[in-house]
């Protein structure tokens, strides 16, 4: 029943991506950030189709991902890669053009809302989507980082371009959406706070500490406790992550371990969080 939710989220979520796109964006020339914005600005300039550009660079950076990773990795990228640009394509047949009675900016505003809520499903099940995303996971892991440089400056190259080929009212409104959306996928469901702090007991210690140190690429320390009933002795693992990697670090400790304890808290600010801090490895 869980994976029937979770496939369930993952199509509204792609669903809601392309109807945003169709219903707000394109009509408006307005670009997404990412890939999706990419491939929008090409159909808008060079009259290229949008489903087409999106899907072959996808599935080229899908095939990437198979190389370099394996086909567990994969499983990651490939559901809402391809949904995306199938849903596109079924909802450009719906012909509604709000451009005569709504102005831009509003058009703008809910554009990028509708799209970011999308996106928040995706983000919610530990998902990503598009080319850009999946390049930038691919250089954090070669280069053991967490950064979205990758992404930002393409974002920053998408906007350039508007100004250059279009105009600079089309560059600003498309600077709302693509910061409208980005904020959407780190608050929408997330809360409020940028940091969250995980508090986790499992009899899985090893597994979890490798989870979090290589995969997701957070430090972490130790805490020796005990069971106030009990009197059990125990470890506290505690790791402080961004909001936008809530989902990811909570699913997969699941999944290690289901009886897993884990407590979780908003931090709103974060000193010193490059410090390394003593830990009993």
């Amino acid at each position: 029943m869980a994976k029937v939710k979770k496939y369930i989220k993952i199509i509204i979520g792609c669903l809601v991506i392309s109807l945003g796109l169709n219903i707000f964006l394109r009509p408006s020339k307005l670009i997404a950030s990412g890939a999706l914005g990419f491939a929008s600005l090409l159909s808008y300039d060079y009259n290229f189709n949008v489903v087409a550009i999106l899907l072959i660079l996808n599935v080229w950076v899908l095939w990437l991902v198979y190389m370099i990773y394996n086909k567990e990795k994969l499983n990651d990228y490939l559901i809402p890669s391809l949904l995306v640009p199938f849903f596109i394509f079924l909802t450009s047949f719906i012909k509604i053009d709000l451009t005569d009675s709504v102005e831009e900016l509003l058009l703008a505003i809910f554009g990028a809302i509708v799209t970011g809520y999308g996106y928040s499903f995706l983000y919610k099940e530990g998902l990503k989507v598009g080319a850009i995303n999946i390049l930038e996971d691919i250089f954090n892991d070669i280069n053991n980082k967490n950064t979205r440089l990758i992404s930002r400056t393409f974002d920053i190259f998408l906007v350039l371009f508007i100004i250059v080929s279009t105009s600079l009212e089309q560059a600003l409104y498309s600077i709302i959406v693509i910061v409208v959306i980005r904020y959407m996928t780190t608050k929408a469901r997330l809360g409020i706070s940028d940091y969250k702090a995980f508090y986790i007991i499992t009899s899985k210690e090893k597994e979890v500490k490798r989870f979090i140190m290589e995969d997701l690429k957070y430090d972490m320390t130790l805490f020796d406790v005990e069971g106030g009933f009990s009197k059990k002795k125990n470890k506290i693992v505690l790791t402080v992550v961004p909001t936008k990697d809530y989902f990811r670090l909570k699913e997969g400790i699941k999944l290690i371990d289901d009886k897993a304890f884990i407590s979780i808290t908003d931090n709103y600010e974060v000193l010193n969080k490059d410090l390394d801090v003593p830990q009993d490895k």
